[in-house]
């Protein structure tokens, strides 16, 4: 196995961990005041990262080095730190109104489907009958796992 594989599914824990920790420090101070701390939280430990990446790059791998070049900066390049707000505000809430199992695994189909077409349409690797079809079982477990009783 691919130790790398250990990333995602490391990630995909703390994902669930943090919208359920999220929610539940929403009941006492709110969802805004829970992002507004998760925000500070995300500004301190990146700008701790940003200071390892840029003066000790040795300490992590490649792909964290290299200068910043303001000539290179996009307005697109604001993107994903909106969708890292939507998630931190739309899971908890989510959750609160579905349930985790729920929300989770509608989030797993959502990304098998975007990950899908990124890769076909801009990363050169067709959706194969294996591709797809895996991808259509986990829309039915989704259907399964949601499915009212």
């Amino acid at each position: 196995m691919n130790w790398y594989l250990l990333i995602p599914l490391a990630i995909g824990a703390m994902t669930v961990l943090q919208g359920t920790l999220n929610r539940e420090m929403s009941y006492g101070m709110g969802l805004g005041s829970a992002i507004f701390l998760n925000s500070i939280v995300v500004m301190v430990v990146g700008t701790v990262f940003y200071a390892v990446a840029r003066f000790a790059p040795g300490w992590l791998p490649p792909i964290f080095a290299g200068a910043p070049d303001l000539s290179r900066l996009a307005l697109w390049m604001v993107v994903p730190g909106i969708f890292g707000f939507c998630i931190i505000a739309g899971i908890p809430w989510a959750i609160s109104e579905v349930g985790a199992a729920r929300v989770f695994v509608v989030m797993v189909v959502a990304q098998l489907v975007v990950s899908l077409l990124w890769d076909a349409l801009l990363g050169g690797a067709p959706v194969t009958l294996a591709r797809g079809g895996g991808s259509a079982l986990a829309v039915i477990g989704v259907l399964v796992a949601t499915w009212e009783s």
